[in-house]
């Protein structure tokens, strides 16, 4: 990755105007901003840890040890356990002391959520320009739900990351197709494939990048096709190990998880999505919150430029005898760009968008490319629009924008200067509840009030998740007339 970006710090436009300085004193500007807003909060809750992913993550890390590097869980790849684990253990030495597993967590996903605002900043330089480049970052580090998943110590984060990562390694080797192209964006694809499985979805750009790559001189090529494969089936064994040597366990999991996503197993946890509307649910509810109306709406129309340029007038060229399919000048021209970003963010949304279970952070790797085609939309539409007028009004309507999404992500901030919600209403009930009342609690879920074990409170868990049964009628009857 350091290559990689070394490589893109070096490019210069093809005028040859060396526009890298300024544009990269503005990138400064926005991974600060960023940075604030991912790192501000990154102790929220404790000494208490809510977030049930971030609470399983750290069960799993506890099991790997000196001797035992097995999770025994394949939920989650193992790539981020052994992360956050290495680095646990080298300040443990450094500091000749214990730290605390969950702040290590956090720190590491607020950085992966820091280094992606920088990938991203690089890749949209070589697909669309240094100002959508900008904008986008700006975008990102505004974005609340990449906010919200950097501060937790969960592998979405990690995945958005990677993604990004593999991303512009797969438009290097589209565009240049050397050797260490091929096998740096095989060691992230095995990377992502170690994190979550969801980076299958990597298959589609890089096979883009390798077969009509303007640019690629090894186009087609099998050898490097294996030179990829091999890098990226090593990357996997060394960061997920256990999925080759506990085969049977690794597709347990799997199969568990899948069942999950598609509905076919019932947990209480994927109830709240019995009857929504695939894909509706995602643009009403997923981006709506977790961009903001503003983002969404920039977002969805950058999407449909992108789709006008990369199908609607790339795939056919007028000529003598009229219009003809013509895939490869296509591909090798100026729609180039959004045939490969679209290469990702369709296939990925296709499928994702049609769980049962429409989680927010599993549209997390394609919010980066959200955020890159909405600032794209914008430098489009100041550049095409040919009076002033118009173009005052594209400007204006951009800043606001940013404004508004700025605005979002500092109230959405403020979330972290308070404490949570569960600590306040234990605080609540130790001001108001005798030492022996009955406190009635919903099972599966984290208990309030917190400390309930060391009030001496009776609690009483209600069991809202069982089967609706004559008996559960009757026990929830008592339990609210007690």
């Amino acid at each position: 990755m350091t290559r990689l970006l070394e490589h893109e710090m070096a490019h210069v436009d093809v005028e040859g105007t060396p526009k890298l300085k300024p544009c990269w004193r503005w990138l400064g500007a926005v991974l600060a901003v960023g940075a604030v807003l991912r790192l501000f909060g990154i102790r929220w809750g404790f000494p208490y840890h809510f977030h049930p992913d971030e609470n399983m993550m750290i069960i799993v890390l506890d099991r790997i040890r000196a001797g035992h590097l097995n999770p025994d869980f394949f939920a989650y790849g193992s790539f981020p356990l052994y992360l956050v684990k290495g680095i646990i253990g080298l300040f443990t030495v450094l500091i000749q002391g214990e730290v605390d597993p969950y702040l290590v967590g956090r720190i590491v996903a607020a950085l992966c959520g820091i280094a992606t605002l920088l990938v991203l900043f690089v890749l949209g330089r070589r697909v669309y320009g240094d100002r959508t480049a900008l904008f986008g970052t700006l975008f990102l580090a505004l974005s609340v739900i990449h906010i919200q998943l950097s501060h937790f110590y969960t592998v979405d984060i990690f995945l958005a990351l990677i993604v990004v990562a593999t991303l512009l390694g797969a438009w290097r080797l589209g565009s240049e197709g050397d050797r260490f192209s091929y096998i740096a964006t095989g060691l992230l694809l095995g990377l992502g494939g170690a994190t979550k499985g969801a980076a299958v979805f990597l298959l589609p750009p890089i096979a883009l990048a390798h077969w009509f790559g303007p640019g690629n001189r090894n186009r087609g090529r099998w050898s490097h096709v294996a030179l990829l494969a091999g890098a990226a089936a090593l990357a996997f064994m060394l960061a997920e190990p256990y999925a080759v040597l506990e085969l049977g366990h690794f597709l347990r999991d799997l199969a568990e998880q899948s069942s999950m996503v598609t509905g076919r197993a019932d947990f209480p946890y994927t109830r709240q999505y019995a009857g929504t509307i695939p894909y509706l649910y995602q643009v009403r509810n997923t981006l709506l919150w977790g961009l903001g109306l503003p983002l969404e709406i920039l977002a969805l129309l950058g999407l449909a430029l992108a789709v006008k340029r990369a199908v609607g007038l790339g795939l056919f060229r007028g000529g003598r005898r009229g219009f003809r399919l013509t895939l490869r000048p296509t591909l090798a021209g100026r729609n180039w760009s959004d045939l490969f970003v679209l290469s990702f963010v369709i296939p990925y949304f296709l499928v994702v968008g049609a769980f049962h279970t429409k989680h927010m952070r599993y549209l997390a790797p394609i919010v980066p490319l959200l955020c890159l085609v909405a600032g794209r939309l914008i430098v489009y539409a100041i550049e095409r629009l040919r009076t002033a007028g118009w173009r005052r009004f594209a400007v204006g309507a951009a800043w606001c924008a940013f404004a508004l999404t700025a605005l979002y992500a500092l109230a959405f901030a403020r979330i972290y200067l308070l404490p949570s919600t569960r600590l306040a209403a234990t605080e609540w009930i130790g001001r108001n509840a005798g030492s022996r009342d009955t406190i009635l609690i919903e099972h599966w879920d984290d208990r309030v009030p917190v400390d309930a074990d060391d009030r001496g409170y009776n609690i009483v868990d209600l069991p809202q998740y069982e089967p609706d049964t004559e008996e559960k009628r009757r026990l929830l009857a008592d339990a609210l007339a007690g």
